[in-house]
């Protein structure tokens, strides 16, 4: 069920709606992985978050019931920084360069 704001603009399931959303914020790419599966979705991540300049937000999408877990996880080990989640909506700040 999608929830509305006072500005009838759609709200996230935190209840935050607007830029503060991780599926409205503005970013330097969004990775649409649809419902790939645990190996492929982190392959897929580590190819495309090379992509951005360090420092770059990216919103990932992921509908594999295992992104939840495995997308933090897979961030805390690369060093990459995990700002917010909305499942499906995953917002990620790419790390600087060592």
């Amino acid at each position: 069920m999608v929830s509305y704001g006072s500005d009838r603009r759609p709200m996230s399931r935190s209840g935050r709606q607007g830029p503060d959303s991780p599926r409205d914020r503005e970013v330097a790419l969004e990775i649409v992985m649809g419902s790939l599966g645990c190996g492929d979705l982190i392959y897929e991540l580590r190819e495309q978050l090379e992509r951005p300049s360090p420092g770059a937000l990216v919103r990932v999408v992921s509908d594999d019931p295992g992104a939840p877990s495995e997308i933090p996880a897979w961030c805390r080990m690369t060093g990459h920084a995990l700002l917010e989640t909305d499942p499906p909506y995953y917002l990620i700040r790419v790390k600087a360069t060592p």
